[in-house]
């Protein structure tokens, strides 16, 4: 039997099962979340917003959804396929829908994809360089971002604690790791190998556009936050680093 075809049959069989799996995850993590929400509340705190404040909110979420639908379109080309950018946009947005939504994001997210791209054909390879190089590009934007913003403008109640030295160094060390990334398709050509998998380094053009999206996507996240503030409530430099700080810790698990 040929191997290509043996792989995408075990894919598609595994399939359901996967579906199944983020189907009770959701309903359990939906449970979790929303325990302890009224609607009447909800809908009142809503109600309170100012309308164009609300609609400028939604602006920026949906402007940022566009950005992230342009992860999967870069690591569509970095795992070196050929699908139609409308199925890859749609695949990308309820990804990020779901996991936005849940919680979890690289198994949530994962499991969508898993989904969508091997009923396109796409084998276990490509599907797992797809998956590392979104969460890589994910990451890149958090370690520039909360790195210039450890190391050069930590926040006021940060820059009072004792151990306020070693934030600011942590800082310069992350923007020294997303510099490592940016220098790395001008310093080698070969592959990188992660156990088994063998990782193409990523071409310039590429890791350029990772830079830029994963920006893009942490700068209009933090956006939509403060829309939905009263005006000058929060610095939007302070706000944007304390989003960030939040979003590490909720994706890591802390």
């Amino acid at each position: 039997m040929d191997p290509v075809r043996e792989e995408h049959g075990a894919l598609k069989r595994l399939a359901p099962l996967v579906g199944a799996v983020l189907f009770f995850a959701a309903l359990a993590a939906l449970h979790r979340e929303l325990r302890d929400v009224r609607y009447h509340e909800l809908t009142a705190a809503v109600a309170g917003l100012p309308r164009g404040r609300v609609l400028l909110a939604l602006a920026l979420a949906a402007l940022n959804y566009l950005v992230l639908t342009g992860y999967d379109q870069l690591a569509i080309d970095y795992a070196g396929l050929r699908l139609q950018r409308g199925r890859v946009a749609l695949a990308g947005f309820l990804s990020y829908a779901i996991s936005n939504s849940l919680g979890f994001g690289m198994l949530s997210g994962a499991a969508v994809r898993f989904r969508f791209y091997t009923r396109w054909g796409v084998g276990a390879l490509e599907l797992s360089r797809i998956v590392l190089f979104q969460t890589t590009t994910f990451w890149l934007g958090l370690l520039v971002l909360g790195g210039a913003t450890l190391g050069f403008t930590p926040h006021p109640w940060l820059r009072d604690l004792p151990g306020a030295p070693l934030a600011r160094c942590l800082g310069l060390a992350l923007l020294g790791l997303g510099l490592a990334y940016a220098l790395l398709p001008l310093l080698r050509r070969s592959a990188l190998r992660l156990g088994r998998l063998e990782v193409p380094v990523p071409t310039a053009r590429l890791a350029a556009g990772q830079f830029t999206l994963s920006i893009l996507d942490w700068g209009l996240a933090a956006a939509v936050l403060q829309a939905l503030l009263p005006p000058g409530a929060v610095p939007f430099g302070e706000l944007r680093g304390a989003f960030r700080m939040m979003s590490s810790m909720v994706f890591t698990g802390g």
